[in-house]
């Protein structure tokens, strides 16, 4: 069961956030974390950390 028009509203929601550059906001956010993520695992791997 659909609601009429709810289409609509999900891409008239899309295309707003596509406006205002939220979806490559959020995807800048999540390539740098993952680039952090990757760092962070390759200086502990490699001892540079006393503690490791």
């Amino acid at each position: 069961m659909e609601v009429p028009g709810n289409k609509i509203i999900t891409m008239s929601l899309f295309s707003e956030l596509r406006r205002r550059n939220v979806l490559k906001v959020a995807l800048l956010y999540l390539v740098a974390a993952l680039l952090i993520l990757w760092i962070v695992d390759r200086a502990v791997s490699a001892s540079v950390f006393p503690w490791r």
